[in-house]
Order: structure tokens, then sequence, then C-alpha cells
């Protein structure tokens, strides 16, 4: 019983999720954790339904994550801790083919995670699973290689 109480808490208080300035300058919104499906919500809002890639945006200065890429840092603590990871990316396909896209935790290469792909009519959603434990700040970075 002992082991199930940091997976209670990580979904009865997940830690905040922040996205970096860079993410919200380049059209991420962070919707928040849904207790429902156990997932922070993350939307793409500078790309148009007609395609899921992201609208022209002129990023900050010397920014270093590209525009189609995300950042976010995960502020686990003892009572908010990290367990098993579920991030929804709204209006967002992860392309398989291209092979492009490259997660990092903490600026190291993460390839544990699963990934999953919603195709729909309007947007294309991404789900991704990282397989995450810990109670410290916890640095996430989808980068897009291209």
């Amino acid at each position: 019983a002992q082991s199930l109480v940091p997976l209670a808490r990580s979904w009865n208080f997940p830690p905040p999720l922040e996205l970096s300035a860079n993410a919200r300058a380049a059209g991420w919104q962070n919707k928040g954790y849904d207790k429902y499906q156990r997932a922070y919500i993350l939307r793409n809002v500078s790309a148009t339904p007609e395609s899921p890639v992201p609208a022209p945006v002129v990023p900050p200065a010397a920014s270093p994550v590209p525009l189609r890429s995300v950042e976010f840092t995960l502020q686990a603590t003892a009572q908010s801790p990290l367990h098993n990871v579920c991030v929804v990316l709204e209006n967002f396909e992860w392309k398989w083919a291209t092979g492009t896209f490259h997660i990092f935790v903490n600026d190291v290469p993460f390839t544990a995670a699963q990934i999953g792909v919603i195709r729909d009519i309007s947007e294309n959603t991404t789900i991704l699973f990282l397989p995450l434990r810990g109670t410290k700040g916890t640095v996430v970075k989808i980068l897009d290689s291209k």
C-alpha cells in the first residue's frame, strides 16, 4: 500500500506545469490538469484547423526553442510528486514518418516515452506518456530538429 501513495498523490495533487516563455510566445497554452484524463492539457493555438503545422510566428530574439516545439517544467515536490506523466498536445501532430521530434528530460535525451496520435476531421492531437517519477522540478522539451 505504501508504494501507491506517490501515485495517489500525483493524481490528487498533480505538480504544477509551467510553460516556458518561448513556448507561450510560440502559441502554446496551458489548459491545466484534467483529473478525469489524469493528464496535462496543452493547446497549440498558433496552428489553424486546416493545418496542424503552426502558423509562422516570430520568436523572441535568440530563442532556443524552435516554433514547432514545446518546453515546460513540472514543479514536483514530495506532496505533489511525478508519477507516470501524461500530456495531451491539442492541435499538434507528432510526425512519425520524418522522425524529426526529440524529447529531452532535464536536457537528457528521453527515449522511454510512448506516443499516440488522434486524427480528427478538425485537428490532430498527440498524447505523450512519460514514465517519470520524482519529487524535484523536471524540465521537458519536445524539440523539432528541422
